[in-house]
């Protein structure tokens, strides 16, 4: 009888990194579950464990602090000993090569890495992003004398969970009646927060008049404007409030089938993370803005690749940019302005949200979780 492989995968999911790595970890896992394999979650944390184990997976809690993932090497290796994997595959950007370094013989390893920056000591490098085949792992390798791993890049492997691969589109309305405005699970800068301040001033304001009747005459009733927002959002409160002010703004808590949800709506803003995928899958029209270093490179493949405009960087900063938010930063009222005049500008024009859907179509066929599996099976043999 054949062996199961046994997969560990290292991930992190909290207030202050949201919930995206796990969720595409998740999908990562179903994929590997359906080839078969043993799939087993690590995280230095409990935050994220209610909502892995909800979807049928054990977690091993490590007690840890997740931004310093050295000082976990110990207690992990105790856990590697325990649980024997044949692969460790780690999703933070907190890992250094150090830190690879320290678990090498102890089963084979693999990265996900979303900026392609540094070399690590890894049997299988990862990045998924669409920028992911364009950057030149190998010379970074060369240059340090480190082995060359096995290279998974590109869109073609990024894991979207199965219901997007069955054809599931947005609908196509000659206006725009539903906007859906998306900040992450824990929207650490209160985006949502401050967009929505910013819709409900021009509301009490009456906009700018021509703006205001070219959005009337263009749907019947108004522009509604959705937020969908975690239980880490920091905008909730907000939301909270001026949701029952103003019943253009309506909020919405997360909803685990997304894939479903997002197909009811004509148009979305979103940060340039995981979520562009998802709403390229389906070809709802979209604009995106960054808040965070790792994803400038995305917003700028989209926009080149794709056609997918972006409202730019919305921090004011105090300091370089990190790969999450710092408490160091905050929102700057006029990037929002301008991300909410580009919204009011997609509103009115059919043809580029006609383009948009086109340029969506190259990005992500939906199918990237399987292949990615199959790779990663394939490899363990």
């Amino acid at each position: 009888m054949e062996t199961v492989k046994h997969v560990l995968i290292r991930v992190d999911g909290n207030a202050a990194v949201a919930m995206g790595h796990v969720m595409r970890c998740l999908t990562i896992a179903d994929a590997l579950t359906e080839l078969h394999m043993q799939v087993t979650f690590v995280t230095a944390g409990d935050d994220a464990v209610s909502l892995i184990e909800g979807r049928g997976y054990d977690c091993r809690v490590l007690g840890t602090d997740y931004a310093h993932m050295e000082d976990e090497i110990p207690v992990l290796k105790e856990a590697i000993d325990e649980l024997a994997p044949d692969l460790l595959l780690a999703d933070s950007y907190y890992v250094t090569p150090a830190y690879i370094a320290s678990l090498r013989g102890l089963c084979r390893l693999a990265l996900i890495d979303d900026f392609g920056e540094q070399a690590f000591p890894v049997d299988a490098l990862i990045n998924f992003q669409c920028y992911g085949a364009e950057v030149d792992y190998t010379s970074r390798y060369k240059e340090v004398g480190m082995p060359l791993p096995k290279f998974l890049t590109g869109a073609q492997f990024l894991p979207l969970r199965s219901e997007y691969a069955a054809g599931i589109k947005s609908r196509r309305a000659e206006g725009v009646r539903d906007v859906l405005i998306l900040t992450g699970g824990s929207d650490p800068l209160a985006v949502a927060a401050s967009i929505a301040e910013t819709l409900h001033e021009e509301h009490l304001v009456g906009g700018s008049s021509k703006q205001q009747t070219d959005r009337n005459a263009n749907t019947a009733g108004g522009v509604r404007y959705h937020f969908l927002c975690g239980r880490f959002s920091k905008s909730l409160p907000v939301l909270e409030k001026l949701t029952g002010e103003d019943d253009r703004l309506i909020l919405h808590t997360w909803t685990d089938a997304f894939w479903d949800f997002i197909k009811d709506y004509d148009l979305a803003v979103t940060a340039a993370g995981g979520t562009v995928y998802e709403l390229c899958a389906v070809e709802l029209p979209c604009l995106v803005y960054t808040f965070a270093k790792n994803q400038w490179q995305s917003a700028e493949w989209l926009a080149a690749h794709a056609g997918i405009p972006s409202a730019g960087d919305v921090v004011l900063r105090k300091g370089e940019a990190g790969a999450v938010a710092s408490d160091g930063e905050s929102v700057d009222p006029k990037a929002i302005r301008h991300l909410t005049d580009l919204i009011h500008e997609l509103e009115q024009d059919s043809a580029k949200r006609d383009a948009i859907r086109e340029g969506m179509k190259t990005v992500t066929d939906g199918k990237g979780a399987v292949r990615l599996a199959r790779e990663l099976a394939a490899f363990l043999e």
